[in-house]
């Protein structure tokens, strides 16, 4: 009884300044859940909003395509991460030839007729025009390609970068860039509805969709501009 009676004195007595016999306080150790960085510790790497990657290239014209070299991809998805996480405005568009946009018939799950913008469509765009419809045409990029997205990063190819369809009723679309003395150029851009919920015959159908409205138009020039 003298033992615990002494036990307890000395435990009701912790915080006192006349009991030296009180151990130390510990500190919990910190939660990994909720513990910022470590003094010291490297800090993480950003998602990337661009790699290298596939991309279906059924609806990019043999004359659009490029084959790059390691270094030029690499060059490439630089650019792609530093246009696509910033308010930079990025790519030039070519002011000969300006750029050139198609898109398949959308997949909305609703009976037609279906309104205009839903129809497959293909589109030439100078100056002013063409930096209007790049903008748009990035912000579909940021929506899929964002380190959050679960789709995400964007998909590089050679000179094609594509993002897929966040899932039904969306659609998959990429950009074609063309190299130039004074840097990657915008050459044309493309939507087609594939989101894997589509049978096989669909998909491919937008993707020839495409691919006509872009050779269709690949021989266009702006106003004013001499042919290349």
């Amino acid at each position: 009884m003298r033992l615990v009676s002494a036990a307890l004195g000395v435990l009701v007595g912790c915080g006192a300044s006349a009991a030296p016999l009180c151990p130390e306080p510990v500190a919990p150790p910190p939660d990994p859940a909720t513990a910022g960085p470590q003094a010291g510790a490297e800090p993480a790497e950003p998602e990337p909003w661009a790699i290298r990657g596939e991309c279906n290239l059924a609806g990019v014209p043999e004359s659009m395509r490029q084959t790059l070299t390691d270094e030029e991809s690499d060059a490439l998805i630089a650019r792609m991460h530093e246009w696509l996480e910033s308010d930079w405005h990025g790519f030039a568009i070519p002011e000969q030839t300006g750029m050139l946009f198609a898109k398949s018939e959308d997949d909305i799950g609703a009976d037609p007729p279906y309104p205009r913008s839903f129809l497959a469509q293909g589109v030439h765009a100078c100056s002013l025009e063409g930096e209007w419809l790049l903008a748009g045409i990035k912000q579909a990029f940021r929506r899929h390609g964002a380190p959050e997205s679960r789709n995400a990063p964007i998909a590089c190819a050679h000179n094609v970068c594509c993002y897929t369809a966040l899932g039904e009723y969306d659609s998959a679309g990429g950009i074609v860039f063309a190299r130039s003395p004074n840097g990657w150029q915008v050459r044309a851009a493309y939507q087609a509805a594939d989101n894997g919920t589509l049978m096989q015959e669909t998909i491919d159908g937008s993707y020839r969709v495409v691919r006509g409205h872009l050779e269709r138009l690949a021989e266009e020039t702006c106003a004013g501009e001499p042919a290349p």
